[in-house]
């Protein structure tokens, strides 16, 4: 695997969304799903992996806290999609939490209510799957700037597939706005 995996690494870098995403399903079938906070790279994302395979998994992390448009989007997307969003939870309900940790832990210690709220369920998530698709960029941050397409993804030690990475802003917006997406 992880010889395959080093020149699909290098090839990937040259296809198309729709290549990267058929590769995925195919490579990865029922453990690979698709992570999303439902920005507009997010939404561009499962439109075009809902055309390479309609039933795709994906999945977001609820931190219970999300604004009432966001909840209304997830509704929309499963209606127009026909699929089933998986919402990741905390072990611990808000009010688990702020009995734990205090009122307002997110004011307090952003870091510590992240890792409650979000990493820890995502963590808890991916170790079920044999690859993750994320609607990362290379231009959005300098961070981001050298992920790959397709590569090993040492945190969570899974495949990790960025099928947007070179897209800019302009050719997310541009493909949203073509295609309808909610």
């Amino acid at each position: 695997m992880k010889a395959d995996l080093e020149r699909v690494k290098i090839l990937a870098e040259t296809w198309k969304p729709e290549q990267v995403l058929s590769w995925a399903f195919a490579t990865f079938g029922n453990n690979v799903a698709i992570a999303t906070g439902f920005g507009v790279e997010g939404m561009a994302l499962v439109d075009i992996a809902s055309r390479v395979n309609p039933d795709l998994k994906v999945f977001t992390g609820d931190t219970e806290f999300l604004f009432p448009e966001t909840y209304d989007l997830m509704d929309r997307v499963e209606e127009k999609y026909g699929i089933k969003i998986e919402r990741l939870y905390s072990q611990l309900t808000p009010e688990e939490q702020e009995r734990a940790y205090g009122h307002a832990l997110w004011a307090r210690d952003p870091d510590q209510c992240c890792t409650l709220r979000k990493v820890e369920p995502l963590s808890r998530k991916l170790a079920t799957l044999d690859a993750w698709v994320t609607a990362i960029r290379r231009s959005q941050t300098l961070g981001r700037a050298g992920v790959r397409t397709v590569d090993w993804d040492a945190n969570f030690n899974l495949v990790k597939i960025s099928p947007l990475a070179d897209w800019t802003r302009e050719m997310v917006w541009s493909y949203v706005l073509k295609h309808d997406v909610p």
